[in-house]
């Protein structure tokens, strides 16, 4: 199952990022402009554990705010 999640965040985003970085369901993460700060790609096994890796991420220092959204279908 893949997911990316769109998160709002304070402070150094590269702490953030590297903090991110170690948790073996994070596969890509992305600094990125706009009304957001970082998008993530996350891989898992199943609903369950998609939800473990989601709470891990909203409990992170510097995380704000985070929006996720499952992917249903990859094309390409």
């Amino acid at each position: 199952m893949e997911a990316f999640v769109l998160l709002r965040a304070t402070g150094d985003h590269r702490i953030l990022m590297r903090s991110l970085a170690r948790d073996r369901n994070v596969t890509r993460i992305y600094n990125i402009s706009g009304d957001n700060d970082i998008l993530i790609e996350i891989s898992s096994k199943n609903l369950e554990e998609f939800k473990d890796v989601l709470n891990r991420i909203r409990s992170t220092k510097g995380v704000i705010s985070a929006a996720s959204y499952i992917v249903l279908v990859k094309f390409k």
